[in-house]
């Protein structure tokens, strides 16, 4: 993991069922969140971060606007799909947020997500996602901004403001492994 991410408690426990769903549900808590705290410092991710009282506090669901394509030849690394539009043509859309089982697609294996963002104008920009099962890795713009395994419950952070900042357009590229 790099140094700009950071894991939070879950605010609930979740069944073996629950786990199954999030699993292929990755990308159904990604968001952009801003949490302003005075004295706000990274903790190493074996560390739950001390409470803080948000000075400010803005989220902006991304949810929308995301291509997805599953990989079963597990040919995207090699091919560079995480590189800017590399293999683009045979994406689809597919949102977040629920198993890609619910679209219609019985697929178990690597699978990648993909959309652009613009960091908005805000002091502290984090991208957060959870439910990793089994694994998942981000690059921004190519960048290898991390990789998960088997986070379960807990939430991963990432300092967006380490790839861009206000008004730079990011692609955000997701391999998932289920």
């Amino acid at each position: 993991m790099s140094e700009s991410t950071y894991m939070l408690p879950a605010l609930s426990q979740r069944g073996p069922a629950q786990r199954l769903i999030a699993v292929r549900a990755m990308l159904g808590s990604i968001f952009l969140l801003l949490t302003g705290c005075a004295e706000f410092q990274p903790m190493p991710t074996t560390k739950i971060a001390p409470p803080c009282e948000p000075q400010y506090v803005h989220s902006h669901d991304i949810g929308t606007g995301w291509r997805f394509r599953t990989d079963p030849e597990d040919i995207g690394l090699s091919e560079g799909w995480h590189l800017s539009q590399v293999g683009a043509t045979k994406w689809i859309d597919l949102a977040p947020g629920s198993p890609w089982e619910e679209s219609g697609l019985e697929y178990d294996g690597p699978a990648w997500y993909r959309t652009h963002i613009t960091v908005p104008e805000w002091p502290a920009v984090f991208l957060g996602f959870g439910g990793i099962d089994d694994s998942a890795t981000l690059w921004i713009n190519g960048k290898d901004a991390g990789s998960w395994e088997h986070i379960g419950p807990q939430a991963a952070l990432v300092d967006i403001l380490q790839y861009g900042t206000a008004g730079d357009v990011l692609q955000l590229v997701v391999r998932v492994l289920d």
